[in-house]
């Protein structure tokens, strides 16, 4: 009897140890995410790459997939259809109804330079103007530029908007085809410190444009926010832009669906913002990485894990599932309690032999109260005697649960 108990005792330890093995790995195991971002080789590519890297690197409990797209509105599609979980969406992308937003990853500002000698000083003098757009290599910028403008009035009919390549632009403006030209880029960046100073040195007549009526176009356009361009932040003698000026930017931003749980969003959130350092040491400012503001109206609404990361509130894996797993076990106990009964009943599982014997004792005591004589007491002692030996032997065995009872 000892030695069956010993084993089933190994057996329960064992069993224990595997569990706890292969809860700790599904614990553990990092999450990996499909991450929707295009076209292959672009500046943003080579960024979503750069933040899978970190995470890997830094032991992060997330991984992304990287699922490369054709551009924009295909990355867009793929995360409404729900083939991916993230996507990296510009803030003027006005066609995904799931995207919510998990970071700023980039903010470019809308720069507009114009030549002295066409006299622009308002809106209104680029009326009957030619305007030229630097592109970017990514998404057009004309459709949003002639939004902008279409807000102050001037419609295709009263200026004319085209896009170009940044040298086919500077060569523009320097033979005069063109009244003013409009970048679209970061600020912070090297490569907008180096493309404005090329084209201030190329061309000395132009001058920086401060739109009147920033805060305005945020207002109206959930898809840019107004903000301030400080004087120098281009560098250079003298200053560019030698004073302050106001404008518009967008964002690129790594966007969610809002069908994501807050604790995964929140998480994910928590491991992007450890990678910062990492991200800023590796690829400059180029890009930034920052949480969404939360009380601003904008195109991607903040994801509800990230409001939950923003104000601390991030729960851990007890406080977490804490309810579920004492249910969850209280609902093990009750099915195991049910299904044994079941298996006894249709006879699958075969009754201790004390559960039947136990029963018999209210019968064997009516035999002692009219047992007559000592040959009649002894027969009544040994049925309670085999009684007492088959319950000690179950008991012992756990064939009868004595708690359970």
């Amino acid at each position: 009897m000892k030695k069956h108990l010993r084993w089933r005792w190994l057996f329960v330890a064992f069993a224990t140890i595997c569990l706890g093995i292969v809860g700790y790995f599904a614990l553990t195991m990092p999450t990996t995410m499909r991450i929707a971002v295009g076209p292959e080789g672009g500046a943003l590519h080579r960024y979503a790459r750069a933040i899978a890297e970190a995470l890997r690197e830094s032991g992060q409990t997330f991984r992304f997939d990287i699922v490369t797209t054709a551009n924009m509105l295909e990355s867009s599609a793929a995360l409404d259809a729900r083939r991916v979980d993230l996507a990296i969406l510009r803030s003027d992308e006005l066609g995904s109804k799931e995207a919510q937003s998990v970071a700023v990853l980039q903010r470019l500002s809308i720069i507009v330079l114009a030549r002295k000698d066409r006299n622009i000083e308002k809106l209104e003098d680029f009326r009957g103007r030619r305007i030229v757009i630097v592109a970017t290599g990514g998404e057009s910028n004309k459709t949003l530029v002639e939004r902008l403008t279409l807000h102050f009035g001037l419609g295709p009919n009263d200026v004319a908007i085209t896009e170009e390549l940044q040298s086919v632009a500077g060569r523009g403006m320097t033979a005069g085809e063109y009244d003013a030209i409009v970048l679209v880029l970061n600020v912070a960046g090297e490569r907008a410190r180096r493309i404005v100073g090329t084209l201030v040195e190329r061309n000395p007549q132009l001058r920086f444009f401060s739109f009147e009526a920033a805060e305005a176009l945020a207002a109206r356009f959930a898809e840019v926010q107004a903000i301030e361009i400080p004087a120098g932040i281009f560098g250079g003698a003298p200053l560019r832009p030698p004073e302050e000026i106001d404008t518009v930017a967008l964002t690129y931003e790594l966007v969610a669906r809002a069908s994501l749980s807050r604790e995964k969003i929140a998480t994910l959130t928590r491991a992007i913002m450890n990678v910062r350092s990492r991200l800023l040491r590796d690829n400059g400012r180029e890009f930034v990485v920052e949480t969404p503001p939360l009380d601003q109206a904008r195109r991607f609404v903040p994801h509800a894990g990230v409001e939950s990361y923003v104000n601390d509130e991030i729960k851990t894996f007890l406080e977490t599932w804490s309810d579920h797993i004492w249910l969850a076990l209280f609902g093990f106990s009750l099915l195991g309690t049910s299904v044994s009964a079941m298996l006894g009943w249709v006879g699958i599982v075969k009754a201790p032999e004390s559960q039947d014997r136990i029963h018999q004792l209210p019968g064997i005591l009516d035999d002692l109260a009219k047992a007559a004589t000592a040959e009649d007491l002894r027969a009544v002692e040994q049925k309670i005697d085999r009684v007492i030996e088959i319950f000690v032997r179950d008991t012992a065995t756990g064939a009868y649960d004595l708690d359970n009872r």
